[in-house]
């Protein structure tokens, strides 16, 4: 009997075929993600199918190849869930979607977190009516399992109690059990036939509200796919990061409107000042920059050539060439330039808080990734008052996987005072080290304080004999002071925090 109502009331819950790795892929990413609990459990609220349906939504975006199951197959109450599924697989969003998502986990989370809110959303209001009916069928399948098990039970124990005095009575109990379940089961059939035909009804409006998820799911990953690449050093840096790191950088970004804000001036920074850098102007043969005398005939300008046929000014055209009097034009050429160690110090005080911060920082991680590329060891030292620990962060010459260092640069704030002594004391204690050996100190900072002359005097001679340059640059400040002035061998004045400043900047470390 039993096998027979299994028969009667189909039981898979997945829309999208899978398998135990696919299911544990996603636990892990729940495990990872507090959002997709969340949206979990708030989804759940409005449609008792959600959590299976969030499961969907990830295979189909997951898996290489996604398989969706024939309806019949099942159960009444995810027919709601076969559809949304179904119908987001044919919009173009999808497929611009699954160009990210495809084999990659974290995107695919992602990517569902934002589908299943905005569907909870949708179910609340445009969709309430179809996710009333599934909830309706959960009760009901919940009803006619129970009759079934019941009558099944009943069954057992009516053919176990055969020959004794209970047979008939508990055969009569187990008659009625089942003329229940097949009543539960009918009525259950009838009401899945009914929501089938209301669903036919909501195919376009289901197709809208997967289609308008998946659009935000797509902006939502291209976003955040294009600001984590900012924060990669190196060329696929971040693929060769587990899922689990990728996931917490990118819930960061998304919960963190500072960090989002760096990462979009970082990218445009580092583009910047990487091609300033790997194309540094130098006297060459590569490119016309100007015009200039000589007697170089591959360079001389037509309108000189053009003399040689005239037999008058032929005359003209040897006496100039004799003495270098050609009109030629003048080359330059392009070379990668490669330098020292690159230490910058950082002022992290009160002030500094805002715009100033982040075009400090993101100047820092563009000469980082300078840095980097071009084989330098990295030092920062975030600094405050004097009573104020500095923050020193390290990064070697050929250092891989050095994201975990980039985020800590990126959400470090003190917020303290000013003290100049210190960090640069720090700084010469680097270049003291083999490592860092006649690097350039970059100082960037806001303000000013007071130094002491001993200390200036005992700093000023440690810095010659270690051959140490310090760049100060003022931010956002358009006048020097005394103070930088007596131990900076350059000093910048930054009136406007444009990509252009800080590329300036980049050229000169």
């Amino acid at each position: 009997m039993n096998s027979i109502l299994q028969k009667a009331i189909p039981q898979e819950t997945q829309v999208v075929k899978h398998d135990a790795f696919d299911r544990a892929t996603f636990e892990n990413m729940k495990e990872q993600a507090q959002a997709l609990t969340e949206v979990q459990e708030m989804g759940a609220h409005e449609l008792k199918t959600f959590p299976p349906l969030m499961q969907d939504i990830f295979n189909s975006l997951y898996k290489y190849d996604p398989k969706v199951r024939n309806p019949a197959e099942i159960k009444s109450s995810h027919r709601f869930n076969h559809s949304l599924v179904n119908k987001s697989q044919e919009t173009e969003q999808y497929r611009h979607l699954r160009q990210y998502t495809k084999l990659d986990e974290v995107n695919s989370a992602l990517a569902t977190v934002t589908i299943a809110n905005k569907l909870a959303e949708t179910i609340k209001t445009e969709l309430r009516k179809e996710a009333e009916e599934a909830n309706q069928l959960a009760d009901m399948e919940q009803k006619c399992q129970a009759a079934c098990d019941t009558a099944s039970s009943l069954a057992d124990i009516a053919d176990k109690a055969r020959g004794t005095d209970q047979a008939q009575a508990m055969m009569d109990k187990a008659k009625k059990a089942k003329k229940q379940a097949d009543k539960a089961t009918q009525q259950l059939q009838q009401a899945q036939d009914q929501a089938d035909q209301n669903l036919a009804g909501s195919q376009q409006k289901i197709r809208q509200a997967v289609r308008q998820a998946e659009q935000d799911a797509l902006q939502e990953v291209q976003e955040t796919s294009e600001l984590m690449e900012a924060w990669g050093s190196g060329s696929g840096q971040l693929q060769q990061l587990s899922p689990e790191i990728r996931l917490e950088l990118a819930q960061k970004l998304s919960q963190k409107s500072k960090l989002k804000k760096l990462a979009k001036m970082l990218g445009r920074f580092r583009r910047m000042a990487i091609h300033a850098q790997k194309t540094k102007i130098i006297h060459g043969k590569d490119e016309v920059h100007d015009l200039e005398t000589g007697s170089d005939l591959e360079r001389v300008i037509p309108s000189e050539l053009a003399g040689l046929r005239n037999p008058i000014l032929k005359k003209d055209f040897m006496r100039k060439f004799t003495e270098g009097q050609l009109l030629q034009y003048q080359l330059r050429g392009k070379e990668n330039v490669g330098k020292g160690p690159i230490i910058c110090c950082v002022d992290s005080s009160g002030s500094m808080n805002g715009d100033r911060e982040l075009w400090a920082k993101a100047t820092a991680l563009a000469l980082l990734e300078i840095a980097q590329m071009q084989k330098r060891s990295f030092a920062l030292i975030f600094f405050g008052s004097d009573t104020e620990p500095l923050e020193i962060i390290e990064i070697h010459k050929g250092e891989q996987n050095v994201l975990e260092k980039v985020i800590r640069i990126a959400e470090y704030w003190l917020g303290g005072g000013t003290d100049f002594q210190q960090p640069l004391d720090a700084a010469i204690q680097l270049i003291e080290r083999q490592e860092f050996k006649k690097a350039d100190i970059l100082l960037a900072t806001d303000g000013h304080c007071g130094i002491d002359e001993d200390w200036h005097k005992e700093f000023m001679e440690r810095k010659a004999r270690k051959e140490a340059r310090i760049h100060t640059v003022l931010v956002n400040m358009r006048h020097s002071n005394e103070t930088v002035d007596s131990f900076s061998d350059q000093v910048s004045t930054i009136a406007d925090l444009t990509i252009d400043s800080a590329v300036e900047i980049c050229q000169g470390v």
